[in-house]
């Protein structure tokens, strides 16, 4: 196993000023003792400097920085168990609660993977120890509501949805640490189960009951809307969400734009987002918004939206350009409205995808509008390029995907016959542009002209 490079305590000390902690890249293979050391070291530099008056010092979490120093790859298996013990020992009779909550929520991320029972128990015991503090910004500055959720969807894992159902309303009417809620991946697991209208008796339950302790949290449970959650022809990893769908525009033909998201991929992480920014536009256009599938827990970290490039070296059973493709027939078919042309959205991690799909044996759709992404030249067939037109956006100082890569890409692009817009902003990763819903209209203006 190759030994792991560990920083000095001086030096993660001071690295710990900035938040993630930046911990080196260690190749693998790596194992339980390596996360167990890195576990401790994690804690000490964030004890040791961070925690001291940090209004937001919760958001630290040894999970957070520990997934980003492996790439996400937590050990698996027997592994994982081993190290959910050794992580355990860190924790000492006199150990603050800082500490234990943060060992715990690991050990739990670390044992969902091959124990749920044990799993459960240890994000149960993450939300015990938390602290009862005060705070300003309980969305923002404390970690409970989150934890909270992960404990539900581990006691769901283990025992089911009643059980689940049962600990959150439980501590969300008598825990007086539960002062926020944000439910966006415990709705992933209700939807993807087929159990919708169980999740809206959910949330009128508990707008009810928190109405007088908690009225902001209770009013916005009581506008929750369930999304229009579909899937191709039934099939569990042809997931998308649907925005404007019920909306009546009287004898107006619209458009459709086909999502992919960037981040993790999944359409419930960012359909807040997305409705945010594509709402004003719902009388134009249809939005689908696609959750990339899982074919492998290495797949879902390094490369979220498999191409027919690389589908048989991720053993994926269908393409994201079919998928894709399937959502624009399948929203043809059963829409009670006219759909027109239909278009691509991708941001980051989603790029490729956006880039593979338009460039593809097929017109589908007749433009992309890629924000913040990569461009591989080398993972594209090109020679379908002329004629597909590209809307880029970039921000300048983007230190995620630096700004080389729009540009080679509206190069490369314009070279093989497509059109291309790039738009290059002051800012950085993402959506840090001035106005994300103007960039978004102004690009769909310019690729449906």
């Amino acid at each position: 196993m190759t030994p792991m490079l560990l920083l000095t305590l001086r030096t993660a000390s001071v690295l710990a000023m900035t938040a993630p902690l930046a911990l080196p890249v260690v190749p693998a293979p790596y194992g339980a003792k390596d996360l167990a050391r890195a576990a401790r070291q994690r804690w000490e530099a964030l004890a040791d400097v961070t925690l001291t008056g940090d209004s937001y010092r919760d958001e630290k979490r040894l999970c957070l920085d520990l997934e980003e120093y492996f790439d996400g790859a937590l050990p698996d298996g027997r592994e994982a168990q081993k190290a959910a013990k050794l992580v355990s020992k860190i924790v000492e009779k006199d150990s603050p609660a800082g500490l234990i909550w943060r060992v715990e929520e690991l050990r739990g991320r670390l044992l969902n993977r091959v124990d749920a029972k044990k799993a459960a128990e240890a994000f149960e015991s993450a939300v015990a120890a938390y602290p009862n503090e005060a705070y300003t910004a309980p969305a923002k500055q404390s970690y409970f509501h989150h934890l909270v959720v992960d404990a539900v969807l581990a006691r769901w894992s283990a025992t089911g949805v009643d059980d689940a159902e049962a600990m959150l309303e439980s501590i969300a009417n008598f825990d007086p640490r539960f002062a926020a809620f944000l439910p966006d991946r415990l709705e992933e697991r209700y939807l993807t189960s087929g159990l919708a209208d169980r999740l809206l008796a959910l949330y009128q339950r508990l707008g009810a009951s928190l109405a007088p302790r908690l009225p902001d949290v209770a009013a916005q449970l009581s506008k929750k809307e369930i999304p229009d959650f579909r899937s191709v022809g039934g099939d569990p990893r042809k997931l998308y969400i649907v925005l404007g769908a019920d909306r009546q525009v009287v004898d107006a033909p619209r458009d459709l734009v086909v999502v992919m998201p960037g981040g993790n991929g999944q359409a419930t992480e960012f359909r807040y987002w997305v409705e945010k920014i594509a709402t004003p536009l719902l009388d134009r256009y249809v939005f689908a918004i696609l959750s990339a599938p899982t074919w492998s827990e290495e797949q879902a970290q390094n490369f979220v939206w498999v191409t027919s490039r690389f589908q048989k070296e991720y053993d994926a059973e269908f393409p994201v350009e079919e998928f894709a493709r399937e959502v624009a027939a399948d929203l043809r078919g059963t829409l009670a409205l006219k759909i027109d042309d239909a278009f691509l959205f991708a941001w980051s991690s989603g790029g490729p995808a956006a880039y593979a799909t338009l460039l593809s044996n097929d017109d589908t759709f007749r433009g992309a509008y890629v924000l913040a992404s990569v461009f591989k030249a080398n993972q594209l067939d090109l020679k379908h390029a002329n004629g597909r037109r590209f809307w880029l956006e970039q921000g300048t100082s983007d230190a995620v995907t630096a700004i080389r890569y729009a540009r080679e890409a509206r190069e490369t692009l314009e070279k093989k016959g497509a059109e291309v817009q790039l738009v290059e902003f002051d800012g950085g990763h993402g959506f840090a542009m001035p106005d994300a819903q103007d960039s978004l209209e102004t690009a769909l203006n310019w690729l449906s002209r």
